[in-house]
């Protein structure tokens, strides 16, 4: 049995921080309840961007050369194929020659 004359242990504070101080019997109004889901929305936007220097800084993100590169390899296809299937031949170059081994080398 217990004894109703013993003092209650102590507790730890339990509260959370946006509660401390708080009446726990007042239900929160909703716009207050928006305000802090906007609010925790917020931060948890500003967590998921990357950090940036301080005054702006520069952008490091590699999408600028990711495009320049692939603009250029567009352009070096559409270049080079357009100039392929236009440019005209004229003729070839015909010549007499012979085709000499350099060494008379047989397996053995």
């Amino acid at each position: 049995m217990i004894d109703p004359n013993l003092p209650e242990p102590a507790r730890p504070e339990t509260a959370r921080p946006e509660t401390k101080g708080a009446d726990p019997r007042v239900v929160p109004t909703p716009q207050a309840l928006k305000a802090a889901a906007q609010a925790k929305a917020a931060q948890a936007q500003a967590a998921a961007q990357p950090p940036r220097a301080p005054g702006g800084g520069f952008d490091w993100s590699f999408r600028p050369f990711v495009l320049l590169g692939y603009a250029t390899v567009a352009l070096l296809v559409v270049g080079l194929g357009g100039w392929g299937a236009m440019a005209r031949i004229s003729g070839a170059v015909i010549a007499n020659g012979t085709v000499e081994v350099e060494g008379n080398r047989q397996g053995r």
